[in-house]
């Protein structure tokens, strides 16, 4: 695991933070999720990929899903890069990275 994690810091940003996580099918459904396509798509949307610099550009900020969701069976593996590792306010603070903060209240 720390190999990849290594690698992913690789691809972002200096000066941003990588959060690499294993999301189940108990954990997406948990949260509303029918699928890990519906997770990914809600992801995106949520978190779009932004990229920085030339020529090879880096994750600047965003998620992204480093495997196929509409194939995933076990597990869904993603990447979220941030300014910080604290979430701002009325974004994310669950372990799941979707759930705003008004809806933990």
């Amino acid at each position: 695991m720390g190999r990849l994690t290594l690698e992913l810091m690789k691809q972002t940003c200096p000066g941003r933070c990588g959060l690499f996580r294993l999301v189940s099918q108990a954990q997406a459904r948990a949260k509303g999720f029918a699928s890990f396509a519906a997770y990914a798509r809600s992801l995106s949307e949520r978190f779009p990929l932004r990229l920085e610099g030339e020529p090879g550009a880096k994750i600047r900020e965003g998620a992204l899903c480093l495997n196929e969701p509409a194939q995933a069976q076990v597990c869904l593996a993603t990447f979220q890069v941030s300014r910080t590792l604290i979430p701002p306010v009325d974004t994310i603070v669950s372990d799941d990275l979707t759930t705003p903060i008004a809806a933990l209240k």
